[in-house]
């Protein structure tokens, strides 16, 4: 991966789970839209590994905002729908260490 360089990925995620936006150690992302098909219900987490804090939550994708992610202090996405469901999202590459 290089500087600049876009990230994303489009997963399965089981009802109840996590999509996690974590980079690698030592690599940062600015993430920009975090995808869900329209009507599936998720929550949006700040996390440290240990402490998770809510800080959205809805049943349409996110999109065109700024959150920073890192492998220390990243967000997660929960499905809470009652059925697994495709969720992505998609970033830029910031640092490399």
């Amino acid at each position: 991966m290089a500087l600049g360089q876009m990230v994303g990925i489009i997963t399965e995620v089981p009802a109840g789970g996590f999509l996690d936006i974590r980079p690698s150690a030592g690599v940062e992302y600015v993430i920009h839209n975090i995808v869900v098909p329209d009507g599936t219900m998720f929550e949006l987490y700040y996390s440290d590994g240990t402490n998770n804090i809510k800080v959205d939550s809805g049943s349409s994708s996110i999109v065109d905002v700024h959150y920073h992610a890192s492998n220390l202090i990243y967000y997660r996405v929960k499905n809470i729908s009652s059925s697994s469901t495709n969720i992505g999202y998609d970033g830029v590459i910031i640092y490399e260490g």
